[in-house]
């Protein structure tokens, strides 16, 4: 596993030739209680992540930590994208690389975005 966001980008271009899939975890600035991190699901989000990155030896992107978040948009401290904003990230992400590092996509971008809204 490489944490990309930690890793120098020599070190990123070498771990690609060698194994070119990336782990990209979405969280969330939103409530979670009176006792709890505004940015619980980015933790945890992040920490699963890492988790599969490191069992499947996969390039760890940092965790993109803004969602849609609109049921909780009236607590102080929410912060939230529109959908079509969360879609633009993951689809501006996976395109740019997959050009740039000549990446073979596993599935269709198109299918992943559409199932990703539930």
């Amino acid at each position: 596993m490489l944490d990309a966001a930690t890793a120098a980008w020599p070190e990123v271009q070498e771990f690609l030739a060698r194994r070119p899939v990336a782990v990209l975890a979405f969280g969330a600035q939103e409530e979670h209680g009176p006792h709890a991190p505004l940015q619980t699901d980015t933790l945890l989000a992040g920490a699963l992540a890492r988790r599969i990155a490191t069992e499947m030896d996969l390039l760890l992107l940092p965790p993109v930590p803004y969602g849609e978040t609109w049921s909780t948009s009236g607590y102080p401290g929410t912060l939230s994208l529109s959908f079509a904003t969360v879609q633009a990230i993951l689809a501006g992400v996976w395109m740019f690389e997959d050009h740039r590092q000549g990446w073979e996509p596993s599935f269709s971008i198109a299918e992943a975005l559409a199932s990703f809204r539930t």
